[in-house]
């Protein structure tokens, strides 16, 4: 018998400008591609950047990448569960690290949860936007 790991992903609508920018306007969606896992099957999600505010936004490429901790993880506890790629050092970026999103427009990028957290353990997570 398969045990199941169950993923409890809450959806998560911000203004992401607290993360990326000062002072536009973006709406960040979290979508997981299906409520329940088994225990060491695949645990993907999306996630879609949307400019919402009027004029073009700039964003930093690198807080869409892969191994970038993007997302704080608890378990059912309130334990969190930790990122387990590689360390990014960070240096200051330049015009050619980030991406414009024209007013109205969006990015969306799927990432593989499993890859980066251990989500092992059966249970409910929930999932939000690392600040």
């Amino acid at each position: 018998m398969r045990k199941i790991i169950l993923l409890g992903i809450t959806l998560l609508l911000v203004g992401a400008s607290a993360i990326y920018c000062s002072d536009e306007q973006l709406k960040l969606t979290i979508t997981p591609d299906k409520q329940l896992y088994y225990i060491g099957a695949p645990v993907i999600i999306s996630y879609r950047l949307q400019n919402i505010s009027e004029k073009p936004v700039k964003v930093l490429t690198l807080c869409w990448d892969e191994y970038f901790n993007l997302f704080d993880i608890k378990d059912e506890q309130g334990k969190e569960i930790k990122h387990r790629g590689p360390r990014i050092e960070m240096i200051l970026p330049t015009e050619k690290d980030y991406i414009t999103i024209k007013s109205g427009e969006f990015i969306e990028r799927t990432y593989r949860l499993d890859l980066y957290y251990d989500l092992k353990k059966p249970g409910k997570y929930s999932i939000m936007c690392n600040n």
